[in-house]
């Protein structure tokens, strides 16, 4: 009896090994296709890649370029003000969807590609239907960058847009702003200016509709 629990105990380990090597595989799969992607600035192909959720904050970014007036923008965080005014500046319409606005940033250039090359992720912790993978570069672990996943439809997808990521962003926009001496909004402006090579002004905080048009 106690011979066939332990070799019950010893399958069924095994076979949580199988599941948990298969899954790491095909998350890192996802990660080399999404990075593929951007480094080749095919922005369509990337936002195949990104959970739902991360496609719902792309939506609602989308409604507040168009819709939001300049004193609810003033009080968003500079990460969303930041994608919000680059929505602006690419003259978006009512029909456009958060993954086409996300497929612009790749493809103009907007969201650095750069910081993908010799990448890879490892150190992958799964939770459920959620994992978490730490980012390398030159087989270094890039400090407080890991990746969070979600299984959706039984394929891994990217949750760009998660809490901790999007804090993160908003405490390093704060602090390049502080280097630089600038009004965070102003920074926000020539960030755009510079990496799109336009000249937008203070036109660009007000919306293009109205909420009842």
């Amino acid at each position: 009896m106690k011979a066939t629990l332990l070799f019950i105990l010893v399958l069924l380990s095994v076979s949580c090994t199988i599941d948990k090597k298969k899954e790491e595989h095909a998350i890192k799969k996802t990660y080399e296709k999404y990075k593929t992607a951007i480094l080749n600035k095919d922005g369509d192909t990337a936002s195949s890649f990104l959970s739902i959720s991360s496609l719902e904050y792309l939506d609602n970014i989308v409604y507040k370029a168009l819709f939001l007036d300049s004193i609810e923008l003033i009080e968003e965080p500079n990460i969303n003000k930041l994608y919000i005014l680059f929505a602006r500046a690419n003259s978006i319409d009512k029909d456009m969807r958060g993954n086409k606005l996300f497929s612009k940033m790749i493809n103009l250039g907007f969201m650095e590609s750069n910081g993908y090359a010799n990448t890879s992720i490892s150190h992958i912790t799964f939770y459920s239907s959620s994992a978490k993978a730490q980012v390398t570069q030159n087989g270094k672990e890039k400090e407080g960058l890991i990746l969070e996943y979600f299984k959706e439809n039984k394929t891994w997808k990217l949750n760009l847009f998660s809490k901790k990521f999007l804090k993160n962003v908003n405490y390093l926009l704060d602090n390049l702003a502080k280097e630089n001496e600038m009004d965070i909004n102003d920074f926000l402006i020539s960030a755009i200016n510079f990496s799109l090579n336009k000249n937008i002004n203070s036109k660009i905080w007000h919306p293009k509709y109205n909420l009842d048009s």
